[in-house]
Order: structure tokens, then C-alpha cells, then sequence
């Protein structure tokens, strides 16, 4: 009986290792880069966001050129030197990366780099190797990643300005964000890299693409104001910093300036959340009461229409 014993351990031991075997060889498959060995093969795609920010939207090399196709909008404008400078980074980084999980390099001569305009790939600018397969060293040369300012420091200076501007009268339209705000070269490439037209971008483009160029992680809280319901609140996070955002828009037709009751709601919101700062984003002008509710309670700071420029600026990219 022993025997019998014997033999079905001997079956299962070699079913266990016929098993494994064929486990390794399906797992080292899937691990290999697909194309031949000169590296002229289709790479995968990626869809994760680069150091810009940016998402690089396809990657593939084709001969001496490997090709990075960015997902940032290019607009009607022709695509600055900062830009072409932030991506052309993002690209060797990319690189980097895929070379670091075995993706083959041998033989790439450049780097091809296109962002997108009226939805097809446009090339914007290339990077020559120092030598095949060999990237170059831009630890030394990265473009600035983010604000100089704090974003404390930054609404602490708003704040510090208590001047209002002239208002229009009731019926008067404003102005659309994107044709009154001024952006420096390196904020709108970082807006582009966020996804965003500066040339069409509303409210909300700006507001997330200004936290998000400046590593905050934007995500949207799903609540709504009474006083405000065509308002968007968000909560913005980094690195120990929690801030609530409010993003008031102005509609065709509407008052030009913020209803006092509306301060009156973002005062409760701050009071019942546990963000260090509770912002309201809006291209409405602010009446002089929102002063006297901010020296009240630091935890508010309201960046109206006549604000707005200033915190661009301090809040900016040199």
C-alpha cells in the first residue's frame, strides 16, 4: 500500500513542477518587449502623466528615431522655446524610464517630440543622443518644476492687497478669463503640459491647471452650494498642505459680483472641513465686505476678478 503512496507523490510532484515551468515561460513572454532586436518595433503605449505633467499619449522607435507624442494642446499659437524645452525633458525621463524596464535603446539616434493640434500629432522639436542609445544627462539642466512661491505665501499676498476695482454696471458683460488674464511663457507651457488652451481656457481650466502645475492632487468633492449651485468645489492636496477650492464662474446674463450670501456659505464650509485654507476661485468681482470677513477668519481667502492677476503672478513660474 506504501507503494501506491509513493506513486501519487511522485504524480503530484511532477504535475507541481511541470506547472511551474510553464508559469516562468508565460510570465518571461509577457515580460519581452515585442519588435526585433534593432529596436525598429512598436513600443506600448503609455497613459501616464511625465515629469511636465503632460500625458504622453503614444511612444514608439521606428529606425534611429525613437517618438514621443505628447497630449497637450498646442492651440492656434506656435509652441514656445519653454515648452518645446519642458517636453523635450519629459521625453528623455520617458525614455529613461522604459530603458530602465528593459525596453531596448541600441541603436536610437533621437528623440522625435509632437504635442497635439486640432487633434493630430505635430512635431514640435528633437533631441540628438550624444552617442546611440546613450541618453543625456538633464539632471543638471531640469526647467523649473513648480511655483517659486508657496501657495500660502502666494495668498497671504493677496490677501495684503485690499484694493477693489471699478465695477461695471448690472447689465455690463465681463470680460472671458482668457482674454483678461496674462500667463508668463513657462506658466502657460505649464497649463499646456496640464492639458490646457490658455487661448479658450475657462475658470476652472485655469484653477486646476494652476494647482496641478504646481503639484497639488485635484479631485472633485461632489458637493454643492446653496447659495452658489452652479459652483464647483474641489479639495487640492500636497505634501501636508489640504486647501479647499471653490470655483465660481460668471454666466452670460449673471450679476457681476459675488453675493455676500455666498460668503456667508464658504464660511460655514470652512468651519466643517479640515482643509488649512478654504479658497473661492471666481472671475466675479468681490464687494468690500469679503474683506472684513477674511481679517476675520484666516482660514478664508476669497481670489475675486480683481484678484486674480495678482495671484497668477504669485502664484507663477519663474
Amino acid at each position: 500500500m506504501i507503494y501506491v503512496y509513493l506513486g501519487i507523490a511522485a504524480v503530484v510532484v511532477i504535475a507541481l513542477v511541470g506547472f511551474r515551468m510553464n508559469a516562468s515561460k508565460r510570465s518571461g513572454a509577457a515580460g519581452q518587449v515585442t519588435g526585433d532586436e534593432s529596436g525598429a518595433s512598436s513600443g506600448p503605449r503609455s497613459a501616464e502623466p511625465s515629469f511636465a505633467g503632460a500625458t504622453v499619449s503614444s511612444f514608439h522607435v521606428d529606425g534611429e528615431t525613437a517618438s514621443t507624442v505628447f497630449d497637450v494642446p498646442l492651440g492656434d499659437a506656435q509652441a514656445g522655446a519653454y515648452l518645446v524645452e519642458l517636453l523635450s525633458f519629459a521625453a528623455v525621463e520617458h525614455l529613461r524610464k522604459k530603458a530602465g524596464q528593459g525596453f531596448p535603446l541600441d541603436g536610437v539616434h533621437r528623440i522625435k517630440i509632437s504635442a497635439m493640434r486640432a487633434g493630430e500629432a505635430e512635431v514640435v522639436g528633437t533631441v540628438e543622443l550624444p552617442a546611440p542609445g546613450k541618453l543625456p544627462d538633464t539632471k543638471a539642466h531640469m526647467p523649473p518644476r513648480g511655483p517659486v512661491v508657496g501657495l500660502l505665501a502666494a495668498l497671504n499676498e493677496v490677501v495684503a492687497d485690499t484694493s477693489v476695482s471699478s465695477q461695471p454696471s448690472t447689465g455690463g458683460s465681463l470680460v472671458p478669463v482668457a482674454k483678461f488674464v496674462q500667463l508668463s511663457g513657462p506658466f502657460e507651457a505649464r497649463l499646456r503640459g496640464a492639458g490646457v488652451d490658455p487661448s479658450g481656457m475657462s475658470l476652472i481650466d485655469l484653477t486646476l491647471g494652476l494647482f496641478r502645475s504646481g503639484g497639488y492632487a485635484v479631485e472633485a468633492t461632489g458637493k454643492n452650494m446653496a447659495t452658489a449651485p452652479d459652483a464647483s468645489i474641489y479639495s487640492a492636496s500636497k505634501a501636508g498642505e489640504k486647501v479647499t477650492l471653490v470655483v465660481f464662474a460668471h454666466g452670460e446674463g449673471d450679476y457681476p459680483e459675488v453675493d455676500e450670501r455666498v460668503f456667508g456659505e464658504l464660511a460655514v464650509l470652512a468651519g466643517q472641513s479640515n482643509a488649512q485654507r478654504t479658497i473661492l476661485m471666481s472671475d466675479k468681482f468681490g464687494p468690500y465686505t469679503m474683506y472684513e470677513r477674511e481679517r476675520r477668519d484666516k482660514r478664508l481667502v476669497f481670489v475675486t476678478r480683481e484678484r486674480l492677476q495678482a495671484f497668477v503672478d504669485s502664484f507663477g513660474i519663474g
